[in-house]
């Protein structure tokens, strides 16, 4: 044979050169082509794929019992500082169906900041080992693009809550809740900006699905780590809002 540097050129040299020659380069060299690279192709990704489940552990968050027990008491200390400074503006508004189907995801994301915190570390740091991969598939590098969009909402979210939760509510409240406050439009778009990466993200996970990484790790892959139980913190502002 002779020698040939490519793909199409080593294809190339394995056919007769006829008359024909030309003909059957143009109907036979694309299915050829495609025959010889693409299980090449769909072996690498299969592989390169296993290389992303596997640097999604540790899918579990761990804690020492003394940093479990921080987390907790962090809600609680942010909880009872909101009940002692501010249950009745909030009451006030809980009055109406709306606004507190507003106000209990930003209450949430308030109270849980410091575990919250603590998932984006673990994000971030899967990120970083997905960023280190090599490799050639379109599909993967997307999906590592998405996980890492899906970081940036997540954080920008968290950021969106107002740092003085109480003093929103009550500045609401003096105003009647007739106007809405700038601060629940930054929560509704970072909201909304989040869920559509985090669906992004979760349709993107579903090729590790086809390669066979274990669920646990492709769920770690879509953002969802697991944690070590903690226990249930004391919140008078739960009930309140309808949380319980």
């Amino acid at each position: 044979m002779r020698n040939v540097r490519s793909p199409r050129a080593a294809i190339a040299a394995t056919l007769p050169l006829s008359a024909g020659y030309k003909t059957q380069m143009r109907a036979l060299l694309p299915l050829l082509l495609f025959l010889a690279v693409a299980p090449a192709a769909a072996a690498s990704e299969r592989s390169e794929a296993q290389r992303y489940g596997a640097a999604m552990k540790p899918t579990l968050i761990a804690l020492t019992a003394a940093e479990a027990e921080a987390l907790v008491a962090d809600y609680e200390t942010r909880a009872a500082r909101i009940a002692g400074a501010c249950l009745p503006s909030i009451e006030a508004a809980a009055k109406d169906v709306v606004r507190a189907a507003t106000l209990k995801p930003m209450y949430l994301l308030h109270a849980s900041h410091a575990r919250l915190l603590r998932g984006l570390e673990w994000q971030r740091a899967g990120d970083d080992r997905l960023a280190g991969i090599t490799t050639r598939s379109r599909a993967l590098r997307r999906a590592r693009a998405l996980r890492r969009a899906y970081t940036r909402a997540s954080d920008a979210m968290l950021r969106s809550v107002p740092d003085d939760f109480c003093a929103f509510v009550t500045a609401w409240e003096a105003a009647g809740f007739d106007t809405e406050p700038p601060e629940l439009a930054a929560f509704a778009t970072a909201a909304r900006q989040t869920g559509a990466a985090e669906d992004r993200l979760r349709r993107a996970a579903r090729r590790l699905r086809r390669h066979d990484v274990p669920s646990r790790r492709r769920a770690a892959f879509a953002g969802v780590p697991r944690w070590p139980e903690l226990r249930s913190p004391a919140d008078p502002v739960r009930p309140v809002l309808g949380l319980d």
